[in-house]
């Protein structure tokens, strides 16, 4: 997998520590600063001093969801790249038929390749998957 050549700044948005660490050292070591924040408002808080090339949210989370997420980070700035990644199908065509959408939703499960994939497209960087970096 190639490197991009700038450090793009990832934010992930999940309340589970496992998934969201899992995330977050895969980001890294495909060549993204990842941060991870477990719910929406601690999401929003961090983008009141710190700007994201693309968020990452899982939909499903207590509190202020994913979806809710999406549709305020999208009201204040409707520029920035987004990624939902949900488990049901119909949730994740009902939100592709909003107005303040994500720019990609990611059905769960996915592979890591899915994800790097997804972010590539919505930065509009070239795809290659030789070989993962080790680290």
């Amino acid at each position: 997998m190639s490197l991009p050549t700038k450090q793009y700044r990832v934010l992930v948005v999940d309340d589970e520590p496992l998934v969201a660490r899992a995330c977050q050292i895969l980001l890294k070591r495909s060549g993204y600063d990842a941060l991870v924040v477990d719910n929406g408002m601690a999401a929003l808080e961090k983008l009141k001093s710190e700007s994201f090339d693309v968020i990452i949210t899982d939909f499903y989370m207590p509190g202020f969801s994913g979806d809710e997420l999406v549709e305020e980070v999208k009201r204040q700035n409707p520029s920035q790249r987004m990624i939902l990644s949900s488990g049901q199908y119909e949730t994740a065509d009902r939100l592709t038929k909003r107005e303040r959408k994500p720019d990609l939703v990611l059905p769960k499960p996915y592979q890591f390749t899915d994800l790097i994939t997804g972010i590539q497209k919505i930065l509009s960087l070239p795809c290659d998957f030789s070989a993962p970096k080790a680290g």
